[in-house]
C-alpha cells in the first residue's frame, strides 16, 4: 500500500485516517477556499488569434455576457463541522459544489481539501471527498442494494473479500443491513438516500458533500436522514458534512454554520444563530385572544401604535379568535402591552415571543445584497 491510500478497517467506516496524512489533517481546516472565481460564456472553437483574445478576455471577466459564477469566494470549513451554503437558484451554489467534486475548474483561486489543491490533484482528493447527489441515479432497479454495491464495488477494483467484508460494515453502519437484499426498485426515497451515501463511503472519505439532501422525502423521512447525517455520519463516524440547500428550516437544525451566497459572492458566515441576530435583536409576539366580547379592535389597534419600541402590527380573525402579532425592538414595553390587553373585554388564550428567523434573515440578508 503506498502512502497516499487508506486502508479500510472491517466495522469503521469513520474515515479516520490510517495513513501519514492523519496527524497533519487533524491540525489543517477540512476546506480552505481562497479567492476562488469563476465565470461562464459562450467560448466556441478557437481557430484565430482573435478567438484567443476573445477567450482570454472571458477568463478574465472583460467579455461582454460572461456570467460570473463565483466572484471572489473566501470560505474555511472546519473539520467535524456541518457546514451549511445556501442561496437563491442561480447563487452559485452548483458550481462551488463542483469545483469541490473536481467536475469544474476554478478561473482563479484556490481550492485546497485536507491541503491538497483541488486543481493540482483531483485524485488525491477525491479519495478524502465524496458528493451525494439527491438522485438515485446509477443504480440497477431490478438489483438488491447489496448486489448494486457489489457492482460497485467491481467498478473501484475492490478484491471480492475484502469487498464483501466492506459492504457488510458500511450497511450496518448506514442501517441498510435488514433491507440489504430487497430489489432497489422497492426502496423509498429515503433507503435509496441512504443506499447513495453507502455508495459514496467506498472511498473511506473523511468529507461529504451534499446537494439538497432531504429533497422529494417526505417530513419524517427528512427529519429521519437529518438525524442520520448528524448522529451517524458526523458524531459517530467523524465525518465532516458539506451541504447546499434551500431548506432553511433543515439548516437551521443541523448546520453549525452557514454561509449565504448571493450572485456568486458569500455575503455572510456564521452560526445560524449568529445570522439571525444580523437583522436586528428584535422579538415578535403572537397572541390569540378570545374575541366573543366585541372589544373595539380598531381603538385597541391605534392604542398599541403608540407603544414604546413597536415597529409592526398586524390583525388577523380566526373563527372566534383575534390572532395579534406585535413586532418590535427587544426593550419592547411589554407591560404597556398586557395593560392595554387587560383594559378590553378580550381573553388572552396563549402567547408565544420568538425571535426573527433564518427565512426572515436570509430573506433581509439577500434583499440588501449583504450591505
Amino acid at each position: 500500500m503506498t502512502a497516499d491510500q487508506t486502508e479500510f478497517v472491517p466495522g469503521d467506516v469513520s474515515g479516520r485516517l490510517n495513513n501519514v496524512d492523519s496527524v497533519e489533517s487533524d491540525a489543517r481546516p477540512a476546506i480552505k477556499i481562497t479567492h476562488l472565481m469563476k465565470r461562464y460564456g459562450k467560448r466556441g472553437s478557437l481557430t484565430s488569434s482573435a478567438d484567443v483574445r476573445s477567450y482570454v478576455s472571458l477568463i478574465r471577466g472583460k467579455a461582454s455576457g460572461a456570467v460570473i459564477a463565483l466572484d471572489d469566494v473566501n470560505l474555511t470549513v472546519r473539520e467535524g463541522e456541518i457546514f451549511g451554503l445556501l442561496g437563491p437558484n442561480g447563487a452559485g451554489k452548483t458550481t462551488l459544489i463542483k469545483i469541490l467534486s473536481a467536475l469544474v475548474t476554478p478561473d482563479e483561486g484556490e481550492v485546497l481539501v485536507y491541503g491538497i489543491d483541488v486543481a493540482k490533484k483531483p485524485r488525491a482528493v477525491l479519495r478524502k471527498l465524496q458528493t451525494v447527489l439527491s438522485q438515485s441515479t446509477g443504480f440497477e432497479m431490478r438489483l438488491s442494494g447489496r448486489r448494486n454495491l457489489e457492482l460497485y464495488s467491481a467498478l473501484y477494483g475492490i478484491p471480492k473479500e475484502e469487498a464483501r467484508r466492506r459492504i457488510d460494515s458500511i450497511l450496518e453502519f448506514t442501517g441498510l443491513a435488514a433491507r440489504a437484499d430487497d430489489v432497489f426498485q422497492k426502496y423509498s426515497t429515503g433507503l435509496a438516500r441512504k443506499l447513495l451515501v453507502s455508495r459514496a463511503l467506498f472511498s473511506v472519505p473523511s468529507f461529504l458533500v451534499f446537494n439538497e439532501p432531504t429533497s422529494s422525502l417526505d417530513p419524517l423521512s427528512a427529519m429521519e436522514f437529518r438525524e442520520f447525517i448528524r448522529h451517524d455520519l458526523v458524531e459517530k463516524g467523524g465525518k465532516t458534512v458539506f451541504l447546499a440547500t434551500h431548506n432553511l428550516h433543515e439548516a437551521q437544525m443541523i448546520c453549525d454554520r452557514i454561509a449565504l451566497i448571493e450572485r456568486g459572492r458569500i455575503i455572510t458566515v456564521g452560526t445560524p444563530s449568529q445570522v439571525r441576530a444580523m437583522v436586528g435583536e428584535g422579538v415578535k409576539l403572537v397572541f390569540v385572544l378570545d374575541n366573543v366580547g366585541g372589544s373595539p379592535r380598531n381603538d385597541l389597534q391605534i392604542d398599541l401604535r403608540e407603544v414604546a419600541g413597536l415597529l409592526d402590527l398586524r390583525t388577523e380573525i380566526s373563527g372566534s379568535d383575534l390572532i395579534l402579532t406585535i413586532s418590535g425592538k427587544k426593550e419592547i414595553d411589554y407591560n404597556g402591552i398586557f395593560k392595554l390587553l387587560l383594559g378590553t373585554n378580550l381573553r388572552v388564550k396563549s402567547v408565544e415571543a420568538t425571535e426573527p428567523s433564518l427565512e426572515e434573515a436570509f430573506l433581509s440578508l439577500i434583499s440588501k445584497g449583504g450591505e
